[in-house]
């Protein structure tokens, strides 16, 4: 996933009820699900970023090890990262943190708009 077109399509593949939105300005497009954000992807600068979700240890091992990943701002340092896309990042390692990002956040839905998601 090295730019914004492809990280995008990749995460409206995950779910058909995943909505693109900006939220926050023109320069930060959020993917949600269920109302939820699971990505931020940012269209400003060079490279391009994305935000994730993650689970404490895997954010924090990402930090620690890989110079693309970063805390990004505004979002929580524990469960949150930042990724330069086209990084040291492969794009197989980076599909999974995204796939497991929207997996987070899809499970702190409630019942019922997991069944009406389907």
């Amino acid at each position: 996933m090295n730019n914004v077109e492809v990280a995008q399509e990749y995460c409206q593949s995950l779910h058909k009820e995943v909505t693109s939105e900006f939220p926050f300005g023109e320069d930060t497009l959020t993917m949600k699900i269920g109302g939820k954000i699971f990505c931020f992807i940012s269209l400003e600068g060079t490279p391009s970023r994305i935000s994730i979700k993650g689970d404490p240890e895997t954010i924090a091992d990402l930090k620690e090890n890989r110079e693309a990943a970063f805390n990004g701002p505004y979002l929580n340092k524990k469960h949150w990262t930042s990724i330069y896309l086209g990084s040291d990042i492969d794009d197989e390692e980076l599909r999974t943190l995204v796939r497991r990002s929207y997996e987070l956040v899809f499970a702190t839905l409630t019942k019922k708009v997991r069944e009406e998601l389907g």
